[in-house]
């Protein structure tokens, strides 16, 4: 019987090296495998950070010397593992740099500093601080570079929040007395809001919400706050997610409360949260597993190492979930949680693992004798899941830790129908001076042949709307690290002239406090009915009757689900509309 060509080379019990040494003398080149190291560049000092990639591809990272905090470096790599620069430990760098899209890079000292450098190392400008005890940074889509230092140890406790303009100039400062230590570097929300963590004397852990002013949104101090240990992430619709001593928490943004808190075996999470374009959230425990958590905060399945986890996750661009154990291995990982290869590294690693441009891998390794390496793997050739919200520490390996960039926050039109007319006004948030923004515009939810227009606007007037048709329409950002990233689609029937009240606020389905503020509008109208009962039929009422104005605070039963609409009427309280859509909305308690 003819034997096949692969036949021709197998060896007995399946081995197809000699297949290898023929396409090696064949094609010249032996084939790369994904899961080997590439190379290895040795660095002076511990790298105890997570590394930064500029766009340019330069890998940053900082050691510390023995002997001391003040002894540190900032080294440059380049993609080939070559030194390209170091900055000595006079500057007494700590933390892990963020790369501005102009490439400058921001970074903490020990000196009481916070410095900014250009690509080449050299200092821009420094902005000095309170204490000693900083953390990492912040990057807002306009440039503002937000960051916390504060200490018991240091200025008697005071704190500071900073946000500090791209020159170095100061923007605003937030202060924060009697400072145990700060827990998370910043991170900003969808609406730009900036939450930090922050341990008080006495007090405990409180997460801090403020707004990009600088004001106060919210504090919010629950005793389960008090267990997050690691950076935060965000996602698309805002909700803020964390771990700590007692596995993962969800946060509300609106309030800062536990929307629920899922519990690993040993109830410890180990690293930051990251989060796929699916809305799964992935976190790294002492039980020795990678965890995938359901939106919902049920458990979708775990991996199990054969030591704790402590590298948080980075996902790639095919769901690829990367990760190091301290058992020694870099591990890719399936989105459904089966093992695509592991690598062995020859120590624990902290780093997330950072990907090229071109698929390969970076991280951290330890050997013995205290050496320290930064070392790239060859990957399968995926990059960064520029399709999900935060795929790794920071959101992105510039470290920016902002989902607004991401993603912006549509305004108007928001609601179900829309009664403008002869044309509709589109509206988004803001996120930079210097954003461009792609809209687009379609008639089916796939947005197949849509409409699109880009500019720096942040609003769009448009008409020629067919009477009762519905639409869909979504906007992203332009991005030097990412691919346009749409935001949620918006729908809406298009009808014309106004015929009923427009309801604002809160959201259907929102979660609030009391008392509950409640908005709509309709031009012309003198009072309203308005009508709040715990049934859809509207037949057992928390109030109905009528009320002057577009808004209303009430106080309402703690933990219920209430619906609620509004009619426009006239001087003689007659009907000069319809009722608006019903609306819901569940109160939480304080």
């Amino acid at each position: 019987m003819k034997k096949s060509f692969m036949g021709a080379f197998k060896k007995p019990g399946g081995n197809y090296i000699s297949i290898i040494l023929f396409m090696t003398i064949i094609l010249g080149t032996m084939p790369v495998l994904a899961n080997t190291i590439k190379w290895k560049t040795k660095v002076w000092g511990e790298a105890s950070y997570s590394l930064a990639l500029g766009s340019d591809e330069t890998i940053y990272v900082v050691t510390n010397y023995p002997g001391g905090p003040q002894r540190t470096n900032l080294n440059a790599l380049n993609a080939n593992g070559t030194i390209k620069w170091v900055l000595d430990e006079s500057w007494q760098f700590r933390g892990t740099p963020t790369i501005a899209p102009d490439g400058t890079i921001y970074l903490r000292s020990y000196a009481k500093k916070m410095y900014a450098l250009d690509p080449s190392g050299k200092k821009d400008w420094e902005f000095p601080t309170c204490s000693d005890n900083l953390t990492d940074m912040a990057l807002d889509s306009d440039g503002t570079i937000y960051f916390a230092a504060g200490s018991s140890n240091d200025n008697d406790g005071t704190g500071m929040v900073y946000a500090v303009n791209p020159d170095g100039s100061e923007k605003w400062t937030y202060t924060i007395s009697d400072v145990y230590y700060i827990k998370t570097s910043p991170a900003i929300g969808p609406d730009g809001t900036i939450y930090i963590m922050i341990n008080k004397v006495g007090e405990g852990q409180l997460l801090h919400a403020l707004n990009p002013d600088g004001s106060t949104k919210w504090i919010a101090q629950e005793e389960n706050l008090s267990v997050i240990t690691k950076n935060l992430a965000i996602g698309v619709d805002g909700i803020i997610y964390a771990g700590g001593y007692k596995g993962l928490l969800a946060i509300n943004p609106e309030d800062g409360s536990i929307k629920w808190q899922t519990f690993t075996n040993d109830s410890y999470s180990t690293t930051s949260p990251v989060i796929d374009s699916q809305g799964t959230i992935y976190i790294g425990s002492k039980d020795h597993n990678l965890y995938a958590v359901n939106p919902d905060g049920t458990i979708k399945w775990k991996f199990q190492t054969g030591r704790k986890v402590y590298s948080t996750p980075t996902i790639a661009s095919d769901g690829t979930i990367y990760f190091s154990s301290w058992d020694h291995n870099l591990y890719a990982v399936s989105q459904g949680g089966h093992l695509k290869w592991s690598c062995d590294i020859e120590s624990a690693a902290i780093s997330a693992p950072v990907i090229g441009s071109d698929g390969t891998i970076y991280t951290v390794q330890y050997s013995t004798g205290g050496r320290y390496y930064v070392i790239a793997i060859n990957g399968d050739g995926n990059t960064l899941a520029t399709d999900s919200p935060w795929p790794t520490i920071g959101r992105n390996f510039q470290h920016t830790a902002n989902i607004r960039e991401f993603v912006p926050l549509p305004i108007s039109p928001i609601n179900y129908q829309v009664d403008q007319g002869p044309s509709v006004l589109f509206n988004w948030e803001k996120t930079g001076e210097d954003s461009t923004y792609i809209f687009q515009l379609a008639n089916n939810p796939g947005f197949l042949q849509p409409f699109s227009r880009k500019g720096r606007e942040t609003d769009i007037s448009l008409s020629g709307f067919t009477q009762g048709n519905q639409f869909f329409w979504r906007v992203a950002i332009e991005s030097a690290f990412t691919d346009p990233v749409f935001s949620k689609p918006q729908t809406f029937v298009y009808q014309n002239p106004l015929t009923h009240a427009l309801i604002f606020a809160p959201d259907f389905g929102a979660l609030v406090k009391n008392p509950v503020n409640l908005s709509w509008g309709f031009p012309g109208a003198a009072e309203f009915a308005l009508q709040i009962a715990t049934d859809p039929e509207y037949t057992q009422f928390k109030f109905s009757g009528y009320v002057a104005g577009t808004g209303v605070n009430i106080t309402c039963d703690p933990d219920t689900t209430y619906y609620w609409r509004v009619g426009p009427v006239d001087a003689d309280r007659v009907f000069i509309g319809s009722w608006s859509h019903s609306y819901q909305f569940t109160t939480i308690a304080q």
